[in-house]
Protein backbone atom coordinates (compact mmCIF):
# COMPACT_ATOMS: atom_id res chain seq x y z
CA UNK A 1 0.00 0.00 0.00
CA UNK A 2 1.40 3.40 -0.95
CA UNK A 3 1.00 6.36 1.38
CA UNK A 4 1.66 9.92 0.17
CA UNK A 5 4.04 12.06 2.25
CA UNK A 6 2.27 14.35 4.68
CA UNK A 7 2.49 18.11 4.17
CA UNK A 8 2.71 20.65 6.96
CA UNK A 9 3.63 24.27 7.50
CA UNK A 10 7.09 25.21 6.24
CA UNK A 11 8.61 26.16 9.54
CA UNK A 12 12.17 25.18 10.44
CA UNK A 13 13.75 23.61 13.46
CA UNK A 14 17.06 24.38 15.14
CA UNK A 15 19.54 21.55 15.62
CA UNK A 16 20.96 20.31 18.91
CA UNK A 17 23.28 17.29 19.12
CA UNK A 18 25.03 17.12 15.76
CA UNK A 19 26.71 14.01 14.31
CA UNK A 20 28.78 13.14 11.27
CA UNK A 21 30.87 10.52 9.44
CA UNK A 22 33.55 10.05 6.78
CA UNK A 23 32.96 7.54 3.96
CA UNK A 24 34.04 6.41 0.54
CA UNK A 25 31.92 6.57 -2.62
CA UNK A 26 29.27 9.29 -2.44
CA UNK A 27 25.94 9.58 -4.25
CA UNK A 28 24.12 12.93 -4.23
CA UNK A 29 20.36 13.46 -4.31
CA UNK A 30 18.98 14.83 -7.54
CA UNK A 31 16.20 17.41 -7.56
CA UNK A 32 14.46 20.11 -9.54
CA UNK A 33 15.30 23.72 -8.61
CA UNK A 34 12.61 25.87 -7.03
CA UNK A 35 13.26 29.30 -5.51
CA UNK A 36 11.86 29.74 -2.02
CA UNK A 37 12.96 33.21 -0.84
CA UNK A 38 13.59 33.76 2.83
CA UNK A 39 13.70 30.10 3.88
CA UNK A 40 16.90 29.21 5.79
CA UNK A 41 17.10 25.85 7.51
CA UNK A 42 19.01 24.96 10.63
CA UNK A 43 20.95 21.76 11.40
CA UNK A 44 19.45 18.37 12.24
CA UNK A 45 20.07 16.80 15.63
CA UNK A 46 19.69 13.54 17.51
CA UNK A 47 16.42 13.55 19.43
CA UNK A 48 14.70 10.44 20.80
CA UNK A 49 11.89 12.73 21.96
CA UNK A 50 10.40 12.67 18.45
CA UNK A 51 11.82 15.98 17.24
CA UNK A 52 14.58 14.73 14.93
CA UNK A 53 14.89 12.71 11.71
CA UNK A 54 14.85 8.94 12.18
CA UNK A 55 15.65 5.87 10.10
CA UNK A 56 12.10 4.56 9.94
CA UNK A 57 12.28 1.50 7.68
CA UNK A 58 14.91 -0.78 6.10
CA UNK A 59 14.22 -3.27 3.28
CA UNK A 60 17.13 -5.60 2.50
CA UNK A 61 15.90 -8.22 0.00
CA UNK A 62 15.11 -6.14 -3.09
CA UNK A 63 15.22 -8.23 -6.27
CA UNK A 64 15.43 -11.58 -4.47
CA UNK A 65 13.04 -14.47 -5.10
CA UNK A 66 9.68 -13.46 -3.62
CA UNK A 67 10.74 -9.82 -3.25
CA UNK A 68 8.13 -7.07 -3.26
CA UNK A 69 10.51 -4.54 -4.84
CA UNK A 70 13.45 -4.84 -7.22
CA UNK A 71 15.64 -2.68 -4.99
CA UNK A 72 16.48 -2.39 -1.33
CA UNK A 73 15.72 0.90 0.40
CA UNK A 74 15.92 3.00 3.55
CA UNK A 75 13.08 5.29 4.60
CA UNK A 76 13.77 8.46 6.60
CA UNK A 77 11.00 10.20 8.53
CA UNK A 78 10.64 13.62 10.14
CA UNK A 79 8.23 13.13 13.07
CA UNK A 80 8.53 16.72 14.25
CA UNK A 81 6.35 19.76 13.58
CA UNK A 82 9.10 21.66 11.72
CA UNK A 83 11.18 21.19 8.57
CA UNK A 84 14.70 19.86 9.22
CA UNK A 85 17.82 20.75 7.24
CA UNK A 86 19.51 17.83 5.45
CA UNK A 87 22.32 19.75 3.73
CA UNK A 88 25.22 18.56 5.93
CA UNK A 89 23.96 15.04 6.52
CA UNK A 90 25.01 11.69 5.07
CA UNK A 91 23.16 8.37 5.14
CA UNK A 92 25.65 5.51 5.28
CA UNK A 93 25.84 1.73 5.48
CA UNK A 94 28.35 -0.49 7.24
CA UNK A 95 28.67 -4.27 7.26
CA UNK A 96 27.83 -5.94 10.56
CA UNK A 97 31.39 -5.55 11.92
CA UNK A 98 30.83 -1.80 12.12
CA UNK A 99 34.45 -0.80 11.50
CA UNK A 100 33.73 1.78 8.80
CA UNK A 101 31.05 2.96 6.40
CA UNK A 102 31.37 1.15 3.08
CA UNK A 103 28.90 3.23 1.07
CA UNK A 104 26.91 6.41 1.56
CA UNK A 105 24.67 9.06 0.02
CA UNK A 106 25.01 12.80 0.71
CA UNK A 107 21.67 14.49 1.41
CA UNK A 108 20.58 18.01 0.50
CA UNK A 109 17.70 20.43 0.99
CA UNK A 110 15.31 19.75 3.88
CA UNK A 111 12.63 17.30 4.95
CA UNK A 112 9.22 18.76 5.73
CA UNK A 113 7.45 18.17 9.00
CA UNK A 114 5.71 14.79 8.96
CA UNK A 115 7.27 13.83 5.60
CA UNK A 116 9.14 10.71 4.50
CA UNK A 117 12.14 10.31 2.21
CA UNK A 118 12.83 6.96 0.56
CA UNK A 119 16.41 6.25 -0.55
CA UNK A 120 16.76 3.27 -2.88
CA UNK A 121 19.81 1.02 -2.59
CA UNK A 122 21.27 -2.10 -4.27
CA UNK A 123 19.44 -5.07 -5.77
CA UNK A 124 19.76 -8.85 -5.63
CA UNK A 125 18.02 -9.43 -8.96
CA UNK A 126 15.01 -8.52 -11.07
CA UNK A 127 12.15 -9.83 -8.93
CA UNK A 128 9.55 -7.42 -7.60
CA UNK A 129 8.29 -4.09 -8.88
CA UNK A 130 10.46 -1.09 -9.58
CA UNK A 131 10.81 1.74 -7.13
CA UNK A 132 10.08 4.95 -9.04
CA UNK A 133 12.97 7.05 -10.28
CA UNK A 134 14.18 9.42 -7.58
CA UNK A 135 16.76 9.27 -4.80
CA UNK A 136 19.31 6.52 -5.32
CA UNK A 137 22.39 5.40 -3.40
CA UNK A 138 25.27 2.91 -3.73
CA UNK A 139 24.35 1.22 -0.45
CA UNK A 140 23.99 -2.58 -0.69
CA UNK A 141 22.19 -3.54 2.51
CA UNK A 142 23.03 -6.96 3.91
CA UNK A 143 20.11 -9.24 4.75
CA UNK A 144 21.60 -11.03 7.75
CA UNK A 145 22.99 -7.96 9.44
CA UNK A 146 24.28 -4.45 8.97
CA UNK A 147 24.28 -0.90 10.26
CA UNK A 148 22.50 2.08 8.73
CA UNK A 149 23.54 5.45 10.12
CA UNK A 150 22.48 9.06 9.60
CA UNK A 151 25.09 11.59 10.72
CA UNK A 152 26.82 14.85 9.79
CA UNK A 153 28.96 14.16 6.76
CA UNK A 154 32.36 14.78 8.36
CA UNK A 155 31.72 12.39 11.26
CA UNK A 156 29.96 9.44 9.69
CA UNK A 157 32.58 6.85 10.69
CA UNK A 158 32.94 8.40 14.15
CA UNK A 159 29.24 7.69 14.72
CA UNK A 160 29.93 3.96 14.39
CA UNK A 161 32.35 4.17 17.29
CA UNK A 162 29.91 6.25 19.31
CA UNK A 163 26.26 5.74 18.24
CA UNK A 164 25.16 8.42 20.69
CA UNK A 165 26.70 10.99 18.34
CA UNK A 166 24.62 9.91 15.33
CA UNK A 167 21.44 11.65 14.24
CA UNK A 168 20.08 8.11 14.14
CA UNK A 169 21.54 4.61 13.83
CA UNK A 170 19.97 1.20 13.33
CA UNK A 171 21.90 -2.03 13.79
CA UNK A 172 20.06 -5.18 12.75
CA UNK A 173 20.69 -8.92 12.65
CA UNK A 174 24.27 -9.80 13.61
CA UNK A 175 25.41 -6.16 13.70
CA UNK A 176 28.10 -5.39 16.27
CA UNK A 177 26.95 -1.76 16.58
CA UNK A 178 23.42 -0.64 17.44
CA UNK A 179 21.44 1.73 19.61
CA UNK A 180 20.90 -0.55 22.57
CA UNK A 181 20.65 -4.06 21.10
CA UNK A 182 20.44 -4.93 17.40
CA UNK A 183 17.01 -5.42 15.84
CA UNK A 184 16.04 -8.98 15.01
CA UNK A 185 15.60 -10.11 11.39
CA UNK A 186 13.70 -13.00 9.82
CA UNK A 187 14.66 -15.63 7.26
CA UNK A 188 15.53 -14.68 3.68
CA UNK A 189 12.03 -15.61 2.49
CA UNK A 190 10.41 -13.62 5.29
CA UNK A 191 12.56 -10.56 4.61
CA UNK A 192 11.83 -10.70 0.86
CA UNK A 193 8.22 -9.80 1.62
CA UNK A 194 8.76 -7.76 4.80
CA UNK A 195 10.83 -4.83 5.97
CA UNK A 196 12.33 -3.90 9.31
CA UNK A 197 10.17 -1.01 10.48
CA UNK A 198 9.71 0.99 13.65
CA UNK A 199 6.61 0.02 15.59
CA UNK A 200 4.68 2.15 16.30
CA UNK A 201 5.57 4.17 13.21
CA UNK A 202 8.16 6.84 13.98
CA UNK A 203 9.12 5.46 17.39
CA UNK A 204 12.73 6.08 18.49
CA UNK A 205 13.71 5.06 22.03
CA UNK A 206 17.40 4.41 21.25
CA UNK A 207 16.97 0.65 21.57
CA UNK A 208 16.77 -0.98 18.12
CA UNK A 209 15.71 -4.39 19.45
CA UNK A 210 12.70 -2.88 21.20
CA UNK A 211 11.48 -0.61 18.42
CA UNK A 212 12.46 -2.11 15.03
CA UNK A 213 10.63 -5.25 13.95
CA UNK A 214 10.17 -7.29 10.78
CA UNK A 215 6.52 -7.64 9.91
CA UNK A 216 4.20 -8.24 6.99
CA UNK A 217 2.73 -5.46 4.90
CA UNK A 218 5.13 -2.61 5.57
CA UNK A 219 5.79 -0.46 2.53
CA UNK A 220 7.64 2.80 1.90
CA UNK A 221 5.43 5.79 2.73
CA UNK A 222 6.78 7.89 -0.12
CA UNK A 223 7.52 6.87 -3.68
CA UNK A 224 9.53 10.03 -4.28
CA UNK A 225 11.66 12.39 -2.19
CA UNK A 226 9.60 14.65 0.03
CA UNK A 227 9.53 18.39 -0.63
CA UNK A 228 12.98 19.87 -0.09
CA UNK A 229 14.29 23.43 -0.11
CA UNK A 230 17.33 25.52 0.87
CA UNK A 231 18.12 29.18 1.44
CA UNK A 232 17.40 31.15 -1.75
CA UNK A 233 21.07 32.00 -2.19
CA UNK A 234 21.81 28.29 -2.59
CA UNK A 235 19.10 27.55 -5.21
CA UNK A 236 16.35 25.92 -3.13
CA UNK A 237 15.35 22.49 -4.39
CA UNK A 238 12.02 20.76 -4.71
CA UNK A 239 11.28 17.18 -5.66
CA UNK A 240 8.06 15.29 -5.20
Amino acid sequence: MKHPPRRHARTTQKGRNVKKRALGGVAVLSSTALMVPGVCLLPAFAAPDGSGIIINEIYTRGGSSGATYTHKYVELYNPSSAAIDLSDLTLGYSASHGKSVSSKVALSGSLEAGAYLVVSAGSNGSNGVQLPEGVTSPMNLGAKGGIVVLAPSSRIDAALADPATAIDLVGYGNASVAEGEAARVGSNSQMAANSSSRIPNGTDTNNNAAEVFSFTGQRPHSWRPARMWKCAARSPNFTG
